[in-house]
């Protein structure tokens, strides 16, 4: 004879993967184009390419269920001419937020005691149109 418990074991066997928590959503990988923006996405991180300024983010840019994302990252701003050797590049502190709807995003960068950026529209696939300082 089963002990009672028997059949709710079995249950819970054969269905215990799908009462796993579900995988984290993430912004999708790839090319994020927009006004003044562009943002290169993978499973590590994301680079940023600003009009003026470049970032980086180190690390997954985890979904929330309503498809939005707030992380750490780098801001580093440029200038025209040359770049002296002993220029610092590893920038300031950010914080980089925004939501995914579908293929698009948007996006506010706020720089570590600075002004906030943004917001930038941004396309899944789409060519950002960055103008680099010169």
């Amino acid at each position: 004879m089963r002990p009672p418990a028997a059949p709710a074991l079995a249950l819970l066997v054969c269905f215990a993967p799908s009462l796993a928590l579900p995988a984290s959503r993430r912004v999708r990988p790839g090319e994020w184009g927009g006004e003044h923006v562009t943002v290169s996405v993978s499973a590590e991180g994301a680079a940023v390419e600003f009009d003026c300024a470049h970032g980086k983010v180190d690390g997954p840019l985890p979904l929330d269920r309503r498809g939005r994302f707030e992380v750490e990252g780098r801001y580093v701003p440029e200038r025209p001419g040359p770049v002296r050797r002993d220029a610092p590049t590893e920038g300031r502190p950010a914080r980089y937020r925004g939501a995914v709807r579908g293929r698009v995003m948007t996006l506010r960068v706020t720089v570590d005691d600075g002004p906030e950026l943004g917001p930038y529209r941004l396309v899944l696939g789409g060519r950002g149109h960055v103008f680099k300082c010169r």
